[in-house]
């Protein structure tokens, strides 16, 4: 694969984990704001739960990912990590249904920062 080629899947590849990152973190938003809306705030301690945390977590990952994108897809992908393993842990189930979707952005950060930094050691030493 030359230079070229890399920078173009680099690129490509860093907007969709920015894009996927803004659509699962608008998804999160707007079930936060509907069941705020239709069954009033909850109570701090519903707020401070392992699974509220992660996602939280997840949150701030995808917005790191925006300028750190190793940073951003690693704490991604560990807050997801936790918030499976805890409820695995309390219900002996894995989460499924949309949660694998929180995956993704974590992966195609981690892959975009891979591939910039494969694009970087290709690049001659005059530039």
């Amino acid at each position: 694969m030359n230079r070229q080629m890399i920078r173009v899947v680099s690129l490509l590849t860093r907007w969709s984990a920015r894009l996927t990152g803004a659509l699962v973190a608008g998804l999160i938003l707007l079930v936060v704001v509907g069941e705020s809306i239709s069954n009033g705030l909850p109570p701090l301690r519903v707020l401070l739960s392992p699974i509220q945390l992660g996602i939280g977590a997840s949150l701030a990952g995808m917005l790191l990912g925006w300028k750190w994108e190793t940073l951003g897809g690693a704490l991604v992908l560990l807050a997801c990590a936790g918030i499976n393993v805890y409820e695995h842990a309390v219900t002996g189930r894995w989460l499924g249904g949309a949660f694998p979707l929180f995956w993704i952005p974590g992966l195609l950060l981690l892959l975009s920062a891979g591939l910039h930094a494969w694009e970087r050691r290709l690049r001659p030493a005059s530039q």
